[in-house]
């Protein structure tokens, strides 16, 4: 019926082999998950848009994909590139996308700062983190410093997309807090999953476009913002805690 990318305990993926529904988005990115909802509704939908992505996993969100848009994902395991782009005919999500795929293999971060240094500035419409979700937490994606990065990426009225589904920390906490330090605009969109195409997902969305995260549909679907920890120290380079947000 379908395959899936499994590490560890981290399910990152999966597709159905049925042709009349291998495009159907699953798992954290079913149409009514944040990111779902996000690509689905983004004002400029119809322009063609700019989605940047920090992990690729089989490449589901570019289901979404139209003629005119450009995905660029960004996956530091070599492995992981290739079995999304097609070695084995396992998945075809991006061989399907109507959209313009492109693959940057090494650490999305540093890929981000070379290109900026670079005068290679995206100006995404979209930036979807979507490393967090098993028990190995890249830190240094979720400080203050990676996150000016993911600014100067961005356009003005673009939107960050951080999956803080996971099993063991709060990570909301910490994305929270870092939206409060860049006066960023959020929305918590908990998405209940029906346990065969897609899963229980939680996303954050981030952005200066307060208007956006005002329209009806993404009001409606978005949770009031959980008590903050006001202990919780902002996360750099040079600090951060998981214990500090452990379930």
């Amino acid at each position: 019926m379908g395959h899936q990318m499994t590490h560890g305990q981290t399910t990152h993926g999966f597709q159905f082999q049925p042709e009349a529904i291998r495009d159907l988005p699953t798992t954290y990115y079913s149409e009514n998950s944040g990111v779902g909802l996000t690509l689905l509704n983004h004002p400029k939908r119809e322009e063609g848009l700019r989605v940047g992505a920090l992990g690729l996993g089989i490449g589901v969100i570019a289901s979404y994909g139209q003629a005119d848009d450009t995905f660029r994902f960004y996956e530091i395991n070599p492995d992981v590139i290739e079995l999304a782009a097609g070695n084995g005919r396992f998945f075809s999500f991006l061989e399907d996308s109507a959209a313009t795929i492109q693959l940057v293999a090494g650490d999305a971060r540093v890929s981000l700062e070379q290109e900026l240094e670079d005068g290679m500035a995206h100006n995404f419409d979209l930036l979807v983190l979507d490393t967090f979700s098993g028990d190995a937490i890249p830190l240094h994606l979720l400080t203050k410093e990676a996150f000016e990065t993911y600014l100067k990426q961005l356009n003005a009225d673009g939107i960050i997309a951080v999956n803080v589904s996971n099993r063991y920390f709060n990570l909301d906490q910490a994305v929270y807090r870092i939206a409060d330090e860049f006066r960023l605009h959020t929305a918590l969109i908990q998405a209940p999953g029906d346990g065969l195409q897609s899963y229980d997902s939680v996303w954050l969305l981030l952005t200066y476009n307060e208007d956006f995260l005002n329209t009806p549909i993404i009001a409606a679907h978005s949770t009031t913002r959980p008590p903050s920890d006001t202990q919780l120290r902002l996360w750099t380079d040079d600090f951060s805690n998981l214990l500090q947000i452990l379930k």
